[in-house]
C-alpha cells in the first residue's frame, strides 16, 4: 500500500507540473491580448489536491476566479478564456514565437484594410475571428467590424435587412440600407482607425453587395460601384479574402435558423458564388481566394500563406 501511495503522489506531482507549464506556455503566448470570453468547451483538469502554489498563482494571474477546495478531484473552469484558442492555433504562435521570420510579414498589415468575405456557410467568419485574434499575438491593433452594422445605426439597418419578416423588400431599397450602413462604418469606425494607423478587418464589405445584390440579384455593377463612392469616398479595401465554398458544404454548415438573405434559395447562392469569382478574376491583385471546402486548420493555413504572399516585402 505505501508503495502504491508513492507512486501516486509521484504520478500527480507530474500531472500537476505539467499543467502549470501548460498554464505558463499559455499565459505566455497571449499575454498582452484581448480575447473575448466566446463559449468554448468546459475545461475540467483532473488533479489530486490544488495546493500547488505555481499552478494556482497563473490560473489567477490569467483571471482565473472559480473556487479552489481542497480536497476535490476537479478544479473546473468555465469559458477559460486562454483557451479560447484552438489547440492549432497555439500550435501555430507557439511556432512563430520560436521562428520570428515565420510571421515578419505580418507588421506589413498595419494601416490595411481587409476583408473577408464569400458566400453564406464558407466559414469566413470563423476565420476572421481565428485571424483577429492571430495577428493581436503579434501586437497589432486591430479595428474589426462586422457588416451590416458595426455601429448603432448600423445594426439597426442589419435587423431591418436580416428579418425574415421583410421578404417583400425591394432589391434597390436592399442595396441603399447595406450601402447606409457602410457610410455610417466609414464615418463612425473606419475613418478613425485608419487615422491611427490600426489594421481593419472587416467580415462583409461593398464586395458582399456586388455578389448578392449585383450579380445576383441583377442590378447593374456600374450603378453599386456609383452609389458606393458615395458611401466609402476613399476608403476601398487593400484586400479582399474569398472563401470560396460549393453550394452543398455550405449548406450543411448553415444554422437551422436561417436569416432572410440565407433564405433565399440554391439557385441563388450558386449565382453568389459565381459574382465573387468573377470579381477575383477581374482584379486578381485586389482579391485573394482561398480554398474553404478544407478543414479549418488548413484553410487558417492557406489564408496566412495567401496573406504573406501578398504583403510580405
Amino acid at each position: 500500500m505505501a508503495g502504491k501511495g508513492k507512486a501516486r503522489k509521484q504520478e500527480m506531482r507530474r500531472a500537476t507540473r505539467a499543467a502549470t507549464q501548460r498554464v505558463a506556455d499559455v499565459s505566455g503566448l497571449l499575454e498582452g491580448t484581448s480575447i473575448q470570453r466566446i463559449l468554448w468547451i468546459d475545461v475540467l483538469i483532473y488533479l489530486r489536491s490544488v495546493q500547488n502554489r505555481a499552478l494556482c498563482t497563473h490560473l489567477h494571474a490569467l483571471g482565473v476566479r472559480d473556487s479552489l477546495s481542497h480536497g476535490s478531484v476537479t478544479l473546473h473552469f468555465s469559458l477559460f478564456r486562454f483557451l479560447a484558442f484552438p489547440p492549432s492555433l497555439l500550435s501555430s504562435a507557439a511556432m512563430s514565437q520560436s521562428n520570428p521570420q515565420d510571421t515578419h510579414w505580418v507588421t506589413q498589415l498595419r494601416g490595411r484594410f481587409i476583408v473577408f468575405d464569400g458566400p453564406d456557410g464558407s466559414g469566413k467568419t470563423t476565420q476572421f475571428r481565428r485571424f483577429t485574434d492571430f495577428v493581436r499575438t503579434q501586437g497589432l491593433t486591430v479595428c474589426e467590424v462586422r457588416e451590416p452594422g458595426g455601429t448603432g445605426i448600423g445594426e439597426q439597418i442589419r435587423n431591418v435587412l436580416l428579418d425574415p419578416k421583410n421578404e417583400d423588400m425591394d432589391i434597390r431599397c436592399e442595396m441603399l440600407l447595406y450601402m447606409a450602413s457602410r457610410a455610417q462604418l466609414v464615418a463612425q469606425r473606419l475613418g478613425p482607425a485608419r487615422a491611427r494607423g490600426e489594421l481593419i478587418l472587416a467580415d462583409r464589405f461593398i464586395s458582399s453587395t456586388l455578389a448578392y445584390q449585383g450579380t445576383a440579384g441583377g442590378l447593374p455593377i456600374a450603378d453599386i460601384l456609383r452609389v458606393g463612392q458615395i458611401a466609402l469616398h476613399d476608403y476601398w479595401p487593400h484586400l479582399i479574402v474569398v472563401f470560396d465554398v460549393d453550394q452543398e458544404t455550405a449548406s450543411k454548415r448553415l444554422n437551422p435558423l436561417l436569416d432572410r438573405m440565407e433564405m433565399k434559395g440554391e439557385a441563388f447562392h450558386r449565382i453568389v458564388r459565381q459574382g465573387y469569382l468573377d470579381q477575383a478574376k477581374s482584379d486578381p491583385d485586389r482579391y485573394l481566394v482561398i480554398d474553404a471546402t478544407v478543414s479549418a486548420d488548413e484553410v487558417f493555413q492557406r489564408l496566412c500563406a495567401g496573406l504573406r504572399s501578398k504583403f510580405a516585402e
